[in-house]
Formats: structure tokens, sequence, C-alpha cells
């Protein structure tokens, strides 16, 4: 316990210094050059993905996180470097990073899907699973727990900062408590869960129940949202206009929900 909070200290801060330093060499890059008057979009969305790139790995060479990096990489570049593209390729780099993360959910979504499969076949056999015996790599008790646990955390952190948000915000632009509700469990489907899961640098027997358990638990979270909605164009926003999300939830997260868009889930 003491060594993974010590790793929690040092992994967290770091990673996050590398990302939000990258984003803002970006930025400063991207002004300096004046891209926002040029049109190369192909050369601006290039610096972009090399950053990501870069970042990434080289926040992984050090024996830090790379994803976190990443991600805060994201978020500074949507806050600062953005704005200094020019239109052609903020348009273009909208367009690119929704198919990416659109490709990566499929992606991410088939892989869940073997898991659950693959791990089901192992469990049904006396097949070792790096020396863990098939009916033993599946532990019920804690998938049952795990999503417990998930769902109190994810309401630990979705509605206190909803509230908090609200408080800033006119009564029009407020979160509504359906919305928290959206956020809560939509919030819930873990790539980057699964990600660490499968690459967890572990040597003991008992790390083969965390994929499962994982896998198992995201598709029970993710079946209700998976269901087409019998009244899919009748979700209004606030203001009155048709769309699938609520505009001041949409801002209350215009960050880091865009920045997840971008580079997260890639």
């Amino acid at each position: 316990m003491t060594l993974a909070s010590e790793q929690l200290v040092q992994i967290l801060p770091l990673s996050l210094l590398i990302g939000v330093s990258a984003g803002l060499l970006t930025a400063l890059a991207t002004k300096r050059l004046g891209m926002q008057h040029q049109s190369r979009a192909y050369a601006e969305l290039s610096l972009l993905l090399v950053t990501a790139l870069l970042t990434y790995t080289l926040t992984d060479e050090v024996a830090l996180s790379g994803i976190l990096s990443l991600f805060f990489a994201g978020v500074t570049m949507r806050h600062y470097t953005y704005y200094n593209l020019s239109p052609a390729a903020q348009a273009t780099s909208r367009t690119l990073f929704a198919t990416l993360a659109s490709l990566c959910d499929i992606a991410l979504s088939i892989i869940l899907g073997i898991a659950v499969i693959d791990y089901l076949v192992h469990g049904w056999t006396d097949v070792r699973v790096d020396g863990v015996q098939g009916h033993e790599v599946w532990d019920f008790s804690f998938v049952l727990s795990s999503v417990v646990v998930l769902l109190l955390a994810r309401a630990l952190n979705i509605f206190p900062l909803t509230e908090l948000a609200n408080c800033c915000r006119r009564r029009a632009d407020q979160i509504s408590c359906r919305m928290q509700l959206v956020m809560w469990w939509s919030g819930l489907r873990g790539a980057v869960s699964f990600a660490l899961a499968m690459t967890l640098d572990d040597p003991r027997p008992e790390r083969q129940v965390m994929p499962p358990a994982h896998a198992k638990a995201t598709g029970k979270r993710l079946a209700p949202l998976a269901r087409p909605s019998s009244h899919p164009d009748t979700l209004r926003t606030p203001r009155g206009e048709k769309g699938c999300h609520s505009a001041a939830a949409g801002r209350a997260q215009s960050g880091t929900s865009h920045a997840a868009e971008m580079w997260g889930d890639v």
C-alpha cells in the first residue's frame, strides 16, 4: 500500500507536468508561426499528432503514465493550441479526432467482447492462463464489489462537481439532475481502466482476475446504453433546441470532454 501511494505521488504530478508542458509548447509554437493566418491544415494536424505521439512515448519511456500525460496534453491543447489553428485546421481536426475516437470505441467494444468470451472458455476448462487454473480466473465476488465501488466512486466525482459548477452558472445553463445521472452512468465505459488491467505489471497470479472482472463489470454497465431509444429525437436542451446533449452539460465539460474525444480514446 505504501509503495502504491509513493508511486501515485510521483507519477501523477510528473505525468501532469509533462502533458501540460507539451500542450503549452505546442500552443506557443502555433502562435509564433502564425498558423491561424495560413491555410496549411496538413502541417498543423501533423504537429498535433506528432506532439501527442511524442508525449505518450517519452512519458512511457521514463516509467510514468503515458495515458495521463496524453490526456492533460489534450486538455491543454484544447484550451490554447486549438484557437491558434487556422479555421480549416480547426474543422479538420474535429472531424479527424472524432473519427479516430469512434474507431477506437468500436475496437474497444470488440476487444471487451472477445475478452469475455475468451475468459469464459478458459473458465470451463483446465487450461492454465499465466500459471492460473482456468476456473480460478473468474472471481465473481470481486466483480460484484468492483461494480459497487465504481458506481460509488463515479457518483462522488460527478454529483459534487456538477453542483459546484451549477453555483457559478445561470439558471438556464445549469446541469439538470437527469443529465447528472446520464453523466454518472455513461462515464463508466472503462477504456483506460481496461487497458491498465491488461497491461498491469504484477507477477502475482491473482492479477489474472482483473481483466475478466473488468470486462464483465463494463459489459453490465454498457448494456443499458447500447439499447436504442424509442424517442431518439425528442431530447431537448434547456433552451429548447433539439439534440442528444444538454447545452449546459456540454459547456460544463467543454475542456476535458473534447480533450478526451481528441486524445483520450486515441
